[in-house]
């Protein structure tokens, strides 16, 4: 797994797998960091990268992937629904990244099991 800047990740030609969380009730860098710490805990296979929209309505933290199977462990892992708004993607995916989801991610890291609990979401999708 490789970890690369936003710039770079979504540039690239092979790269089609987005999962989008919409954040509410929190803190745009707080909240991207914790996505990053989420996905480093998490059996990444490909690279990625993570990028963020600060928007009037809503800001949103933006993870590309260049393998689908990147993409869903983190999809299923926050249930991450199908959705069309981002042109250009082979699959795209949205969640809400609000208080519980938070809760739920500090969980998965400070257990250490997150590698475990993305192979169980994986089973109940």
């Amino acid at each position: 797994m490789a970890q690369l800047p936003w710039t770079e990740i979504a540039s690239k030609p092979h790269v089609r797998h987005l999962v989008v969380g919409v954040v509410e009730d929190g803190s745009l860098i707080g909240s991207r960091r914790l996505i990053e710490k989420l996905l480093r805990a998490l059996p990444i296979a490909g690279e990625y990268g993570v990028g963020s929209r600060l928007g009037r309505d809503q800001s949103e933290i933006h993870c590309a992937f260049q393998l689908g199977p990147d993409a869903d462990l983190l999809a299923n892992a926050l249930h991450a629904l199908p959705t069309d708004r981002y042109h250009g993607w082979r699959s795209q995916r949205r969640f809400v990244l609000d208080n519980a989801v938070r809760e739920l991610i500090a969980l998965v890291i400070t257990s250490g099991q997150g590698r475990e609990y993305a192979r169980q979401r994986g089973k109940r999708t």
